[in-house]
């Protein structure tokens, strides 16, 4: 066997060495980043919105299962017709917390699936070619992921979110300035990699 065969068998080794010990505990913490392409609908209207997003999020670990936390993501978005013409573009935020229970499924606890609800507040700017909204609103979500551990404190992530949110808004046209109500339906996959760390981490 050649040194090259050797190393690159030792390397996987030790990984699969790490990840062996990467199971969550009580009281550990994560930080995580993910990006996405989605989908947006405002109930009623027949248009879509084509969306970019970015998504980062904190978690403490109550038990060896169960982490709370708080989250924010940041998405932009073009509204687009049923001929995918692009009339309208549009800004929204969204700051909440969330509850996720894991369940380890493979016998070195490296792959876990999770899920749970999240709750919290939400902004929103939309523009179009003669109207202005803006306004603030209410939002909840409800999710399901998958994590896999690379390292014992280091994992890659997909989530598949449901999101709906309500929002008060403030309309300006040329011709006049007015309150409105909106809801939004949001379908998001998300792509990412989280960091543990404390008592059961690194």
């Amino acid at each position: 066997m050649d040194a090259r065969r050797t190393t690159v068998l030792l390397a996987i080794a030790l990984l699969l060495a790490g990840t062996a010990l990467a199971r969550t505990q009580d009281g550990d913490k994560e930080v995580g980043l993910a990006g996405s392409f989605g989908s947006a609908q405002d109930d009623g209207s027949p248009t879509t919105d084509k969306q970019n997003t970015i998504a980062g999020f904190i978690g403490y670990f109550v038990t060896d299962e169960l982490e709370i936390g708080y989250g924010a993501a940041f998405t932009s978005a073009e509204t687009v017709d049923d001929k995918d013409n692009v009339i309208a573009s549009s800004a929204a935020q969204f700051h909440n917390f969330f509850l996720d229970y894991y369940v380890y499924m493979n016998r070195d606890d490296t792959a876990a699936l999770y899920f749970g609800p999240s709750l919290g507040v939400a902004g929103l700017v939309s523009d179009s070619e003669n109207v202005h909204a803006e306004g603030r609103g209410v939002t909840g979500a409800a999710h399901v992921g998958l994590k896999y551990f690379v390292t014992e404190d280091t994992s890659l992530y997909v989530n598949l979110e449901r999101r709906r949110s309500v929002f008060g808004l403030t309309v300006t046209t040329p011709l006049f300035t007015g309150s409105a109500e909106g809801s939004r339906r949001e379908t998001k996959l998300l792509f990412g990699m989280s960091y543990f760390f404390g008592s059961g981490g690194s």
